[in-house]
């Protein structure tokens, strides 16, 4: 069991935290004693926190990299559906030549669906008429449809499927009537006027009959009818068939499509930090070889820290806004340099590592949750979210701008 001991504290500025985020001293001037306790994990006696459930494995659709003034990129583009759980992406830091690339944000955006299917529509009409073309006038040449399942699109009259159908007739009686004029009689005498007539093989009965002076002469100066004319009118009894309509069927075809959002796209960006691989010596330990390069990086790589007015020296700082014990205990420290190097571990936390806590005699495990990287003005980390939980942080080698993170939920 490896076990770093973490001398009281002495709380003062580090790199670009403000100093009233840390810890003042205490009224009392009794300091707390922490100690951080970071066993190997094939070295854990005492029992493991259950293990968290298997997530479903998602794979991405697409992966590339991106390389620009010596920043390097990898985006990973997933295409999840209705039932897919995007907290079942990656989000663990992983290496790749040289580079150890930690997630920096995932992004989301609906993905449209388009999808088409062939559609006939069957409309039915009422017409008076039995005309084709008088039919075709009367119908619509395109149709507007939607289907109950929000499939819509324009369907085309199909003029070879519209069938003309008899709604069937009506039987009615009614009287004809034909007239005949009869000239040159004698007298006005119905004897003189046929009886019945026929015309197309219907044979008319006579009515009536009308008389009209023809001709005259002078009687004792008075005008005497000498011949006539016969007007008669001849009627039967006719029965009537009229058609009481028409009904019109035809077919109307086409495409109809629908736009749905069933897929999702998430995009994870993975920012690449430069690994610094220490050349070993056989001289010294594992641990005093780092904190040899540490010194190294420090000196050479941002000497501008060296000029800080209040550098942490050997000391790690205490929140004070956070918890201690309870709620969020958020603690700050150097990750590099032989003396004080304390937080260089926090570098290769995993998910699932034990971390113990000691402070004011009550000791608290914790299991590392996450790691990630923030702006050096990010203090979310900090805030308190209703549940106990240790946050670490510490520098980000080689861009002073940032702080790498490692959140422990208490383990009860």
């Amino acid at each position: 069991m490896k076990r770093i001991i973490l001398i009281p504290m002495c709380i003062a500025i580090i790199l670009a935290f403000p100093a009233n985020a840390l810890a003042d001293e205490r009224a009392d001037s009794s300091p707390i004693a922490i100690t951080v306790v970071v066993p190997a994990l094939e070295e854990i006696s005492q029992p493991q926190p259950v293990p968290p459930a298997i997530r479903p494995q998602l794979y991405p659709v697409s992966v590339w990299e991106t390389r620009e003034n010596g920043r390097r990129e990898i985006i990973r583009v997933y295409e999840l559906g209705e039932n897919e759980n995007p907290d079942h992406i990656r989000r663990e830091s992983f290496e790749r030549d040289g580079f150890r690339f930690e997630l920096a944000e995932i992004t989301r955006r609906p993905m449209p669906v388009y999808s088409t299917r062939d559609h006939v529509e069957t409309i039915t009409v009422n017409t008076q008429t039995s005309d084709l073309d008088t039919v075709i006038r009367l119908l619509s040449s395109t149709l507007e449809f939607m289907s109950d399942d929000s499939y819509f699109g324009v369907l085309a009259l199909d003029i070879s499927s519209i069938q003309i159908e008899s709604d069937g007739t009506t039987t009615s009686n009614h009287t004809a009537t034909r007239t005949r004029e009869f000239p040159h009689l004698s007298s006005a005498d119905t004897s003189l006027v046929p009886r019945t007539v026929t015309e197309n093989g219907r044979t008319y009965n006579l009515a009536n009959v009308d008389w009209r002076t023809q001709g005259s002469t002078a009687v004792d100066y008075r005008q005497i009818p000498t011949t006539f004319t016969a007007v008669a009118t001849y009627t039967r009894t006719a029965t009537r068939v009229a058609t009481i309509g028409y009904t019109t069927t035809a077919v109307y075809r086409g495409s109809l499509s629908r736009i749905a959002t069933g897929r999702t796209e998430f995009t994870a960006q993975f920012i690449g930090i430069p690994i610094v691989t220490p050349v070993l010596g056989t001289a010294q330990s594992p641990e005093e070889q780092a904190y040899e390069v540490e010194d190294a990086i420090s000196a050479e790589a941002e000497p501008e820290e060296a000029s800080e007015p209040q550098p942490m020296s050997i000391e790690i700082g205490h929140f004070s806004f956070t918890g201690l014990n309870i709620g969020n205990t958020g603690i700050i420290g150097h990750n590099r340099g032989r003396t004080n190097g304390f937080f260089f571990f926090v570098r290769s936390l995993q998910k699932g590592d034990i971390l113990m806590l000691d402070a004011d005699g009550i000791v608290r495990r914790y299991a590392v949750s996450r790691t990630f990287i923030i702006d050096e003005t990010d203090f979310d980390p900090l805030m308190q979210f209703g549940d106990n939980r240790l946050t670490l942080i510490t520098c980000v080698e080689y861009v002073q701008s940032q702080r790498r993170v490692a959140v422990a939920m208490e383990i009860i």
